[in-house]
C-alpha cells in the first residue's frame, strides 16, 4: 500500500500557528461567501487565492524547521507562489 501513499509523519504545529491558521481559515471562508453572495466578485476571490498562496508558503516553512526533505519544501512553496501569481493575473 506504501507504494502510492507514503505515511506522513508530521509534528505538531505550534499553537501561535494554529490559531493563526483558524483566523486565515475564517477569513477565506468570509471571502468566499461574499463573493457568492455578491454573484461571484472576482475582487473576493482574489484574497480567496493570496490566502491560500499565504497558507501553502506557511507550510513549507513549517515543513524546513520540522527538517522535512527539500522536495517537499519546494513543493509546497512552489504551489503557494503559484497561488499568489494566479490572484494577481485575476483582473
Amino acid at each position: 500500500m506504501e507504494l502510492f501513499f507514503e505515511k506522513v509523519t508530521r509534528k505538531k504545529s505550534a499553537k501561535p500557528i494554529v490559531i493563526l491558521r483558524a483566523v486565515m481559515l475564517i477569513a477565506m471562508f468570509t471571502f468566499l461567501i461574499m463573493a457568492i453572495i455578491n454573484d461571484i466578485e472576482i475582487y473576493f476571490l482574489k484574497y480567496v487565492f493570496v490566502i491560500a498562496g499565504v497558507f501553502s508558503i506557511m507550510d513549507g516553512i513549517e515543513s524546513y524547521f520540522h527538517i522535512q526533505s527539500r522536495k517537499v519544501i519546494l513543493t509546497e512553496m512552489g504551489v503557494g507562489v503559484v497561488y499568489m501569481i494566479f490572484s494577481i493575473s485575476i483582473k
